[in-house]
């Protein structure tokens, strides 16, 4: 139930911060490009609500199908599509979209549902690429572990110096 609620969600956010943004950037007859990493399911609520909002304006949806190997082949098709927007969901994609528009500065990427973003450096060096955090409190996923396995007493914990500083803080 906690997954369900947390994509539910997620697809709101998506909705009320990009949708007058996407409206917007699709006002001419450019549409939207989504990219997203795989085919889980957790990213299908995310794009039907973002396509529900748009209202009828194009929206043309590609999957790097979990493999950054078919990224030229996926990239090559989305930016003949000419995108207006492409947002990003997932790390695989934010990365790729992230790599992809480096050299086009005025082709706007918004990512989400890439949890530790910090750690792709995606807001390094590129002025066109945003995103929405998508964390997990330490204390909520200690709370989804007692959830799957109650009787638990111990928990370990695998930190990074470098990418982890502000979850322990």
């Amino acid at each position: 139930m906690t997954g369900r609620r947390s994509f539910l969600s997620t697809g709101i956010l998506l909705l009320a911060v990009l949708w007058p943004l996407a409206l917007a950037w699709a006002a001419g007859q450019r549409g939207v490009a989504v990219l997203a990493s795989g085919p889980e399911r957790a990213y299908r609520a995310p794009v039907e609500r973002f396509t529900d909002g748009l209202a009828g304006r194009p929206v043309a949806v590609f999957d790097l199908e979990g493999d950054v190997r078919t990224a030229p082949e996926v990239m090559e098709r989305l930016l003949a599509s000419r995108p207006a927007l492409i947002l990003a969901l997932g790390a695989k994609a934010a990365t790729v979209a992230k790599t992809w528009t480096s050299t086009r500065p005025g082709m706007p990427v918004v990512f989400a549902m890439v949890l530790d973003w910090q750690r792709y450096n995606l807001l390094a060096d590129q002025s066109n690429i945003c995103g929405i955090a998508t964390e997990a409190a330490m204390g909520t996923q200690l709370a989804n572990i007692l959830l799957f396995k109650p009787e638990a007493r111990r928990a370990g914990l695998v930190v990074s110096r470098t990418f982890s500083g502000e979850a322990m803080a």
